[in-house]
């Protein structure tokens, strides 16, 4: 169970990230396209691996579907940052969440012909992992819109291309390999972004003609990006080890896992308030102190259940 140390772990760091994206989508006010275009970019850096890790090229089918992992997993962050930036957080992400776990459960039935059928416990511990992540996020009163519903689908479908392509790509390339290929797509999708939307071009090229200036000539905000950015590679390294190394069947619950990201971050939050309260003011209610601890409790039951 290994992989399942690296997933919780890469989670947590990712609390930590999605807060500061939180603020550099909506306080810094960095275009969603903009926001991927970096990511995509920067992920270019991990070729700086090549010369230390063993790398080997693979076949023409293999390099193909470590594009289009990378790909997928790049324009899945831009409908992220676009539902972050354009909804509250509680109304999409249970619904990203959600739709993830259970496209990657039927993406695998379709690849492996039904062979990746899960036991009735399985079964089980990925149902409350799924509520525990619903509920952690749910906010009475406020309902999902069809608009958002659509971002977090197409999110999750992305999402789950993404992560069973990966795990394709590691049953038949060693680790660093396939890791460092799938950056080449998410190149390609910082390149088709950078032609594409005029917002990115004004970011990255003609800062000086927008009403603002640019990330990277704020000192503060850059190195806000900066460090948030090293932060989440160091996150994706550690998914996608939890990928690598988890059985074929249990996919699904490296989604449904999710819901240990966003007790991290209702964790990370309350510090902050309490540190900072002319920063960020939390009202928690008792019901909802009572739907949160509920929600925690499904999610440790699930787990549970799939460690046992």
């Amino acid at each position: 169970m290994l992989w399942l140390l690296f997933v919780i772990s890469s989670y947590l760091i990712y609390a930590a990230v999605v807060l500061v994206d939180k603020y550099l989508l909506s306080g810094a006010k960095m275009h969603p396209a903009a926001f991927t275009f970096y990511i995509g970019a920067l992920g270019m850096l991990a070729f700086v691996l090549v010369p230390f890790v063993g790398f080997v090229i693979p076949s023409p089918l293999q390099l193909f579907l470590s594009i289009g992992a990378g790909a997928s997993l790049v324009y899945a962050i831009f409908w992220f940052a676009k539902g972050v930036q354009k909804y509250e957080p509680s109304r999409i992400i249970p619904a990203m969440g959600g739709f993830s776990s259970i496209l990657v459960f039927l993406f695998l039935l379709a690849t492996t012909k039904g062979e990746t059928l899960l036991s009735v416990p399985q079964f089980a511990s990925l149902g409350l992992l799924i509520m525990g992540t619903v509920l952690i996020t749910y906010e009475k009163g406020k309902g999902v819109s069809l608009g958002s519903l659509k971002i977090a689908f197409i999110n999750a479908t992305f999402f789950a291309l993404a992560f069973v392509m990966a795990k394709y790509i590691y049953l038949s390339q060693p680790f660093w390999s396939g890791f460092i290929l799938m950056r080449l797509g998410g190149l390609l999708v910082a390149l088709l972004f950078l032609l594409w939307f005029k917002e990115v071009r004004h970011e990255v090229l003609w800062g000086k003609e927008t009403k603002r200036l640019p990330f990277w000539e704020n000192p503060r905000v850059a190195s806000i990006f900066v460090v948030s950015q090293g932060a989440g590679a160091g996150a994706e390294i550690l998914r996608n080890l939890g990928i690598f190394l988890v059985p074929v069947a249990l996919l699904p619950f490296i989604n449904a896992l999710l819901g240990i990201q966003y007790v991290a971050i209702l964790v990370f939050a309350a510090l902050l308030s309490w540190k900072f309260p002319h920063v960020l003011r939390e009202h928690v209610s008792k019901d909802t102190v009572s739907q949160k601890v509920l929600a925690i409790l499904l999610m440790a039951l699930g787990l549970g259940l799939l460690t046992v």
